[in-house]
């Protein structure tokens, strides 16, 4: 219940950026946000979770089919 430093901050950007990253070379998570990202015991690693509305990458999806599928689904607002 106290805020997080910039500098742990920036480490849980730069990890959830990686991980999306690397899934996104295989599907669309489509449901991302701060409830989907889980810390480990000691809050220093981040993780994204919850592919319980990913979409498998083909090849001929292109950018903006991503997008419109991206839009469809996940949690308003965020």
């Amino acid at each position: 219940n106290k805020p997080v430093d910039w500098k742990l901050r920036m480490t849980y950007a730069k990890q959830i950026t990686t991980g999306l990253n690397f899934i996104h070379q295989y599907m669309l998570h489509r449901d991302l946000k701060s409830l989907n990202v889980l810390l480990n015991e000691d809050q220093s690693v981040a993780a994204v979770s919850d592919f319980g509305l990913a979409l498998p990458k083909t090849k001929s999806m292109g950018p903006s089919m991503a997008v419109e599928t991206v839009n469809q689904y996940g949690t308003p607002y965020w």
